[in-house]
């Protein structure tokens, strides 16, 4: 079996040869069949991201189970699975009041590389060297082991290559929209960053009904996409002042009630703030 393994913080990742342990009560083995690539995975092997290393690289995929834990309930082996990075206990106050996003045990059972019960890792390269598994899953590899909450059922019919992206990208826009913004039905939208969770940023705003859903970006094919996901209308935002004036314009002169910035650069979120109307959100 073969990983993308990231062994120290700037250099080039290396695709290594590992085998697997074994599956513990509540864990599943996964052959993966399609993986997306994050910036949070580079940010690995820059280093801007401090996880333990040496790690499989990847926190978003889709696979087949092949392998149950005797104590699992949640799938059978032959199931097709989204992948999850983010899990919750249950249990917690968060948990509980319906809020599992914020889970505080959260960060304990993700980001520590594992979280197999007794710490160790489920990886192994051919050197005998121990592999961390990004969000305890590691999807840029052609095997893993994880706990089987983080193995979701998908319909076999759903492309593998489709169902990856759900993991990540996909539900960080969405819920963005749906459970964070809360975008009202024939409200403005700005949208700044059009990659891929821009994207899905665009089309849950138009799940949503927004009546205006603007595009922002400085690439022109990104743009494209954009109104294919259901932008109303696109701005390359060649400079911050015009590209102000423009959604002013768009927006009948009031601004938007939604700004979402999609790329995590200060200047950016300033351009979003700009862009609002005076009750208007980010």
């Amino acid at each position: 079996m073969k990983a993308a393994v990231v062994y120290e913080a700037g250099v080039p990742i290396d695709v290594v040869e590992f085998t697997s342990g074994s599956v513990g009560p509540h864990d599943v083995r996964v052959r993966v069949g399609a993986s997306g690539l994050c910036h949070s995975d580079v940010a690995v092997q820059t280093g801007d991201l401090p996880f333990p290393l040496p790690m499989i690289l990847g926190h978003e995929g889709a696979g087949v189970v092949e392998e149950v834990g005797a104590d699992v309930t949640t799938c059978q082996v032959g199931d097709h699975v989204v992948l999850s990075a983010l899990i919750h206990c249950g249990v917690c106050r968060n948990c509980l009041k319906g809020r599992p996003n914020l889970c505080t045990a959260n960060l304990k059972l993700t980001f520590p590389g594992t979280d197999a019960a007794d710490g160790a890792t489920r990886m192994t390269d051919s050197q005998g060297r121990g592999l961390y598994q990004f969000s305890a899953i590691g999807t840029l590899s052609e095997e893993l082991i994880c706990n089987e909450r983080r193995a979701i059922p998908i319909p076999h019919d759903v492309p593998m290559e489709i169902a990856a992206m759900t993991g990540c990208g996909v539900l960080t826009g969405t819920s963005a929209v749906f459970n964070r913004a809360e975008v009202q039905p024939g409200s403005s939208v700005v949208v700044i960053g059009c990659g891929g969770v821009g994207l899905n940023v665009i089309q849950a705003a138009a799940l949503a009904g927004a009546s205006v859903i603007i595009g922002v970006d400085l690439h022109d094919d990104k743009l494209a996409m954009a109104q294919g996901f259901g932008a109303t209308n696109l701005v390359k935002n060649e400079s911050a002042g015009a590209t102000v004036e423009q959604i002013f314009e768009l927006t009948g002169g009031e601004g938007a009630d939604y700004a979402f910035e999609v790329v995590g650069i200060p200047a950016l979120v300033r351009l979003a703030w700009d862009c609002l109307r005076q009750d208007g959100t980010v």
